[in-house]
């Protein structure tokens, strides 16, 4: 009888409806889905962990530590592309505060 591991199994049974949630927070947020890709790959991890208990356990362990590394390097750059599409936005942002505070001060733009 193989071996499950618990843990990864009730994962892999919660993780669908957790990506189905923040792919409906991604829609609301679009700085959001910049991190699906590292989930998917985290839940690629998961469901090979249980796999490699039932057959083909040396590719299994392989294809889990790969999507492993991957999904940690994935989270990496949408974390990078997150704070600098948000930079950007803010950047815009205080230029249209100074607009503003310019022309309601009495300043040139009245």
């Amino acid at each position: 009888m193989p071996e499950l591991e618990v843990t990864e199994l009730i994962l892999v049974t919660l993780f669908p409806l957790a990506l189905l949630g923040f792919s409906y927070g991604a829609r609301k947020r679009k700085e959001l889905a910049y991190y699906i890709p590292g989930l998917l790959a985290l839940f690629i991890t998961f469901i090979s962990t249980n796999i490699e208990a039932v057959a083909a356990p040396e590719f299994f362990n392989f294809l889990e530590h790969f999507c492993i590394f991957l999904s940690a390097i994935l989270l990496f750059f949408g974390a990078l592309l997150n704070l600098y599409s948000n930079r950007g936005k803010t950047k815009k942002i205080k230029a249209l505060q100074r607009r503003q505070a310019t022309t309601t001060s009495g300043g040139r733009f009245k």
